[in-house]
């Protein structure tokens, strides 16, 4: 993200991080657990890969960046060991040192070829054979 800075401050309540394209700097609110700050560190880079959207907040443009965020953030083998380990949402983020969001996201939009993946590396988990 070359001439971009990246700043943790206190954000406004419910907002975990934003893109300043005026000034060109990504803030991160602090008091988030890191989790939430790496997955929203991730959802503000890709706006900023992106390009300002327009009109902003744009519900559209939001979830195409929440997806690219939550496959960046997840390798699908590395979702299919945590999902082997465990079948709990929040510990499966938190192995992935992602927010439930972000894996969530993941899940929901994942390609066929990854669903496949998934479903024979949690079944090799029940036949030890």
């Amino acid at each position: 993200m070359d001439g971009w800075d990246v700043i943790y401050a206190p954000l406004p309540e419910t907002m975990t991080g934003m893109t300043d394209w005026r000034t060109r700097t990504i803030v991160i609110d602090p008091a988030y657990p890191a989790a939430t700050q790496r997955s929203t560190r991730a959802h503000e880079e890709i706006h900023v890969e992106r390009g300002p959207s327009r009109p902003p907040f744009d519900v559209d443009e939001e979830l195409a960046v929440e997806k690219a965020a939550a496959r960046r953030l997840i390798d699908v083998r590395d979702l299919g060991e945590a999902m082997v380990e465990s079948q709990h949402l929040g510990h499966v983020a938190e192995l992935l040192h992602v927010d439930p969001d972000m894996l969530t996201v993941r899940l929901r939009h994942l390609h066929p070829s990854e669903r496949h993946y998934l479903r024979r590396r949690l079944e090799a988990k029940e036949d030890p054979c």
